[in-house]
């Protein structure tokens, strides 16, 4: 029974655990949202919640408390000029839970773990991957190709026919142990 035990092991030993929760809440910090298990939401929902309270203090202490529980300078700067001035005029409850959908895998619940207000980023442009950058070059090549005019009286150098393919690998190597060999 698990009488008056605050948290859930999640079959965790504790570093495990608190790293596990650390990690969500830095994701939701800089996310926005996170998609995970209900059981894990509502832990790193509690986790969050009292970090986002150090950040609407805004003090020394409370920022080395938060610096202290996420362990990482870049997302307590990030939740103290960011994310903590959002909630100046909320008395708690800075998080919401979701409940989204059954993983097909194992049947676990899973939970959609957001802040309740967001900076929205302006969306990036999308660049172009390399493979459809070559596609655009080569499409260019063969639409419009360069006339060649012919002059008269000078042919064409011949063209050379293409070499066959050596097989590699193992049938190469194959075909020399199975060749036989020349004895003269």
């Amino acid at each position: 029974m698990r009488h008056r035990r605050s948290n859930r092991r999640f079959g965790r030993a504790k570093g495990e655990r608190d790293a596990l929760v650390r990690h969500l809440a830095t994701a939701l910090i800089l996310n926005g949202r996170i998609e995970t298990t209900l059981p894990k939401a509502k832990d790193a929902r509690r986790f969050v919640d009292r970090l986002i309270q150090f950040g609407v203090r805004g003090d020394l202490f409370s920022y080395r408390r938060a610096l202290q529980a996420l362990g990482n300078a870049e997302t307590t700067s990030y939740l103290f000029k960011e994310v903590a001035p959002l909630f100046k005029t909320h008395r708690g409850g800075y998080t919401r839970l979701l409940r989204s959908r059954v993983r097909p895998g194992d049947g676990a619940e899973l939970a959609l773990l957001e802040l309740l207000e967001r900076k929205v980023k302006p969306k990036k442009e999308k660049r172009e991957s390399p493979k459809e950058e070559s596609k655009k070059t080569k499409a260019k090549k063969t639409e419009a190709p360069s006339p060649k005019e012919e002059v008269p009286g000078v042919s064409a150098p011949p063209e050379k026919p293409p070499k066959a393919e050596k097989p590699s690998g193992f049938l190469a190597s194959l075909r020399k142990f199975l060749k036989p060999k020349d004895r003269s």
